[in-house]
């Protein structure tokens, strides 16, 4: 019985305690069986076949038990650490949206999808608008709480099959599934205006900013997903030299 026991009386999530559970079964176990083949005559009761049996059964359940628990129980453990290995692998850690690496898987799947089926698709890519300055006169905290305010609020205005990422620093991108580019269009300007004419509170200050945003329309033309990127970063660019708070579409 004392697998039984250490299996409820132990933290499964404390290692020297899982393993030394582990190994009491396991000596039950090799006790067990060692009983069954050495044989041993000088026992103090003798007992009936029908009684041997159920002493051996009990044996073994309270030995397979045990060990079916921890391991299922250890099994169960794995699941979830993978899942949060899973998350932080496809997350930004400041954000909590996806990352850029996720942007590219995203991407190449729905080029695919447009190249095979003729579907349409628009990609966005955002940057705010002299970020730096924020960060030199309220400090890197306030803009890091001021990408998270800006994350939501696009996160909040954007459709569930779309793919919203963290591209790098202060530039995001917006990948629209099967949308047309008069769609698109709309959505950056909509975008465009709604950060504009939005009142960020970042701890006791109110910070108005605008961002720069490039389009680029899915078309038989890009050889890749990769070129789409190439292509929004250009209309993207266009936006900033021709004086910002603008979308520029390619």
């Amino acid at each position: 019985m004392v697998p039984m026991m250490a299996f409820i009386i132990m933290d499964y999530d404390n290692k020297k305690e899982f393993n030394f559970a582990i190994a009491i079964s396991l000596l039950v176990s090799f006790l067990y069986f060692l009983s069954e083949i050495v044989p041993y005559n000088n026992y103090y009761y003798q007992t009936s076949d029908a009684m041997n049996h159920f002493l051996s059964g009990i044996t073994i359940l309270t030995v397979s038990i045990p060990i079916t628990y921890i391991f299922s129980k250890y099994s169960i453990f794995l699941y979830y650490r993978n899942e949060e290995l899973n998350k932080l692998a496809n997350t930004d850690p400041l954000t909590q949206i996806l990352n850029r690496r996720v942007l590219f898987e995203h991407g190449l799947e729905e080029y695919l999808l447009a190249k095979k089926y003729n579907h349409e698709f628009t990609l966005i890519i955002l940057d705010i608008d002299h970020f730096k300055n924020i960060n030199d006169l309220y400090g890197h905290p306030a803009g890091d709480l001021l990408l998270i305010k800006l994350t939501n609020l696009i996160l909040n205005n954007t459709r569930k099959e779309d793919t919203f990422a963290r591209y790098g620093g202060e530039e995001f991108a917006l990948l629209l599934r099967k949308t047309n580019s008069s769609e698109g269009n709309l959505i950056a300007d909509k975008l465009l205006s709604l950060i504009s004419n939005k009142d960020f509170i970042i701890n006791e200050d109110i910070l108005n900013i605008t961002v720069s945003i490039g389009v680029a329309q899915y078309n038989d033309s890009y050889s890749s997903f990769e070129d789409i990127i190439i292509a929004a970063d250009k209309a993207l660019y266009h936006s900033k030299e021709n004086g910002r708070n603008q979308v520029t579409v390619i």
